[in-house]
Parts: structure tokens; C-alpha cells; sequence
């Protein structure tokens, strides 16, 4: 319990956090929570995702919230703030640190499978809508083998992201991944509010009551965090990544 009340408040004095610390913090916070539209990848396979969907997606949001902050505090438990350095703060794990060093294999597997799993659909749907020039001719749209997978556009999505695990640095390759989360994020946040406020006929969304929660402002409000998160992640990216959803 002293550990975890030493720990509780933020660094003051010469250790306190800065911008580079923060941006480090959101940058490997932020791709926790990717999986969470995994429900509305798979809504095409369910019978009722207008009620399944938005249900996964608020539970998911409350679990990760719950899971991390009780990992945080777990770690600020283990040990005192000296002894928790960049490097070994997993070594503290309780009871033994291979179970800090295994949790950590398991989720990246995990962010991995789920990564391999939405991004070939994505992926093999632009192609099939014929928005990106060259993509039917490399055959990105097809589906193949037994289960009729997207195996071309599996394969062309690791063609595109193994590079970046030879990057070198953990810390470049978290950036780039949150970088990439939040610029779609950023696109479907302002999509969806010019949507609600021109009230173009084809868009009826059914969650949320757009009577008893407001879209347009309530989507402006999300790309407006998401502006404001690529600041914190990076200053030199987010004017790069803004003008790539422009």
C-alpha cells in the first residue's frame, strides 16, 4: 500500500511529466482499444446488429477502461516509482514476472491475429468498390481458398505491414499504428457528422436516437479529440496526418 500511495500522484520537480513522456503514454495506450470495432466488422454476420453492435461496443469500452486502469494501479502497487523504470517495470509482475513478460507476448499475438483478421476485409472491400485504381487487376477483391478468405489481400496487408517491424524501435512502430488508428478514426468522426447535418437521404442511422442524442455535434466533438490527440502524440506527424484525411 506504500508503493501504490507514492505512486498515485503524478512526478513533481525534476521528474515530472512532460510532452515526451505524455506523447509516450497515449502512444502505447491508444492501441489497446483497436479491437473494439471488431463488432461492427462482423456486423454483416450477425441477426440484430443494430442492438448487438452498439452493445459490444460501449461493454468493450467499459471493460478495457476497467482492465487498464486496474493493470495501472497493479503496477503502481509492485513496487516503488524508482524501481519502476522503462525497462524492468514488467519484472515486478505478481507472482512471478514471467507473468508480466507472457501477458505481454499474449496481447500482442492477439492485437496481431485481430489486425490480420479486419484489414484483409477492408481491404478486399475497397477493392471490390473500385475507389483505388489497380487494386481488382492485383486481384485484391477476390476471395479464395476452402472458408472463401480474403487470402490475395492477406497477403498484400502483410506485404505492407512487416516492414514496419523492422523499424528498430517499439516506440516508433506504437506511434505509427496510433497514427493510423486515429486518422480513421478522424475520417468516420467527420464523415458521419457532415452526414447528420446536411441529412443526405441514404443516411438513417438507428443508434443513437438521433432525437435524444444529437449525431452531428456529438461526432464533431470525437474528430475534434481526435485532432487534438494527434498533437499529443506527435507535433511533427499530426499536420501530415491531417492532410491525408483532407
Amino acid at each position: 500500500l506504500s508503493s501504490l500511495q507514492s505512486n498515485l500522484l503524478p512526478p513533481r520537480g525534476e521528474d515530472a511529466m512532460g510532452y515526451t513522456e505524455l506523447s509516450y503514454l497515449f502512444t502505447f495506450i491508444y492501441p489497446c482499444f483497436a479491437g473494439l470495432f471488431q463488432s461492427v466488422n462482423k456486423a454483416a454476420e450477425l441477426r440484430t446488429p443494430y442492438v448487438s453492435v452498439p452493445r459490444a461496443m460501449l461493454g468493450a469500452v467499459l471493460f478495457t477502461g476497467i482492465g487498464l486502469s486496474l493493470i495501472v494501479v497493479a503496477i503502481a502497487a509492485s513496487a516503488p516509482r524508482g524501481e519502476l523504470s522503462e525497462t524492468d517495470f514488467l519484472l515486478h509482475a505478481f507472482p512471478s514476472k514471467y507473468v508480466g513478460l507472457g501477458g505481454t507476448v499474449v496481447v500482442g499475438i492477439g492485437s496481431c491475429v485481430s489486425c490480420l483478421d479486419v484489414a484483409p476485409t477492408i481491404l478486399r472491400t475497397i477493392a471490390a468498390s473500385g475507389h483505388v485504381p489497380g487494386a481488382e487487376s492485383l486481384g485484391l477483391h477476390l476471395l479464395s481458398g476452402r472458408h472463401s478468405e480474403p487470402q490475395r489481400a492477406t497477403a498484400f496487408t502483410l506485404l505492407l505491414a512487416v516492414p514496419f517491424a523492422w523499424l528498430g524501435g517499439l516506440e516508433m512502430v506504437a506511434l505509427i499504428a496510433a497514427m493510423l488508428f486515429l486518422q480513421m478514426y478522424l475520417t468516420m468522426d467527420v464523415c458521419c457528422c457532415l452526414l447528420a447535418s446536411l441529412r443526405a437521404p441514404g443516411w438513417r442511422p438507428r443508434f443513437p436516437n438521433p432525437k435524444a442524442f444529437p449525431l452531428a455535434p456529438a461526432a464533431g466533438a470525437g474528430a475534434a479529440l481526435c485532432v487534438v490527440t494527434f498533437y499529443m502524440l506527435s507535433f511533427k506527424l499530426a499536420p501530415l496526418m491531417l492532410m491525408a484525411v483532407v
